[in-house]
């Protein structure tokens, strides 16, 4: 398909040229008509360049919105069938002490309540895809308003349609994840439900345990692992992602993601305050969201006070990770944000040491931007 519309541009510029040469009107007259049909298809040009940005972010290697989506809807049906592992622990079919039911309770309920997590930040994250895919069709409007380009309507009429179909397939793929998550949360619910239900079953056919005591517990950690688990998942990933910036020295992603890290802490301290349910099982909550959110201000306060000019800090980052940029542009069709990889990349420490904060945090995100682009891209080239 990019083979076949990739140069529409100049192909209606050199169309567009007889008739111009042709026409009967003064010198200016006819540069001017020059002018906006060559302007014209700088335009269809660029508008075919923005659309195959946003077909590849649809379409093209594992991080691409189809990809995501499919992985998605693999792993929701995992954790649907991961409701058996603990439906088997309360059937009670091993003689083992009731801590050790306790245990393995809790280790299958984590599992299950941390992935249903992680679904759903995924399909959030499918969303923002989906946004800034659609983002660039913006800027892909193919132009109807060049009079010279007229004879040319149905070509661009077709380019305008394809734009059109592949707005709405970019639309319709990545909705799915959040259409399916009512439906997980009703399984979470039921699920819930069934583990009571086969306890208690289990509980009178066997009389492992005590009756109404083992319910109550029971049902008090389901009650509580609902709102710990969660907040743990949140509090994890926002400690590994500082983690991740620290170590790639990217100081102004650490910037953003101190002051969200914070409020998840913060957040998540005040959840746990107000959760009743076994006294052991909240505790060792507790304690280890305390000490993700130290860790979260020790990684960050390694990086910012470690005494280097941000101009420096930069450098680095860019310096170390452009060793991927051969990895991800080496294809023989190599992604557009490339380009911007290498201009970015052949900044030295002279360049970067003239620049403000604005400026040196625009060269920090936007190479990270264009690489994670390009690895999308470079996965399915």
């Amino acid at each position: 398909m990019r083979s076949k519309i990739g140069s529409w541009g100049l192909v209606l510029a050199m169309l567009a040229i007889p008739a111009i040469a042709q026409a009967s009107d003064t010198l200016r007259e006819r540069e001017s008509r020059a002018i906006r049909a060559y302007t014209g298809a700088d335009r269809v040009a660029r508008s075919d360049g923005y659309y195959a940005q946003a077909r590849d972010a649809f379409l093209t290697g594992t991080g691409s919105i189809s990809a995501l989506t499919s992985a998605w809807n693999k792993d929701a049906l995992a954790w649907m069938t991961g409701w058996f592992k603990a439906f088997a622990i309360v059937d009670l079919n091993e003689n083992i002490p009731y801590t050790d039911l306790e245990s393995n309770l809790n280790l299958a309920m984590s599992e299950q309540e941390t992935s249903l997590w992680k679904l759903k930040d995924r399909a959030r994250a499918i969303q923002d895809a989906a946004t800034e895919a659609r983002r660039l069709l913006d800027l892909a409007t193919v132009p109807q308003d060049i009079a010279e380009l007229a004879a040319y309507t149905d070509v661009l009429t077709g380019l305008a349609k394809r734009e059109a179909e592949l707005r709405q397939a970019i639309t319709d793929v990545a909705q799915i994840p959040m259409t399916k998550l009512p439906q997980l949360e009703d399984v979470r619910s039921k699920s819930h439900g069934i583990i009571m239900g086969r306890l208690r079953a289990a509980l009178i056919a066997q009389a492992r345990y005590p009756l109404d005591e083992t319910l109550a517990a029971v049902q008090a950690y389901l009650d509580a692992e609902a709102v710990v688990e969660p907040v743990v998942a949140r509090v994890t990933a926002a400690e590994n992602e500082m983690n991740a910036y620290t170590l790639n020295l990217q100081i102004y992603h650490a910037d953003d993601a101190l002051a969200t890290s914070r409020a998840t802490c913060n957040d998540g301290k005040n959840a746990l305050s107000s959760v009743h349910g076994p006294a052991a099982y909240l505790n060792a909550a507790k304690q280890r969201v305390n000490q993700l959110c130290s860790a979260i201000e020790d990684h960050y306060n390694a990086l910012a006070s470690a005494g280097l000019p941000r101009s420096d800090i930069v450098f680095q980052y860019v310096n170390t990770a452009k060793a991927g940029i051969r990895t991800v542009c080496g294809g023989a069709t190599p992604p557009v944000s490339c380009e911007r990889l290498a201009v970015l990349a052949g900044l030295g420490t002279g360049d970067l040491r003239q620049m403000d904060d604005p400026h040196l945090r625009f060269i920090e995100f936007g190479f990270s931007q264009a690489m994670d682009a390009a690895k999308r891209r470079g996965d399915g080239s």
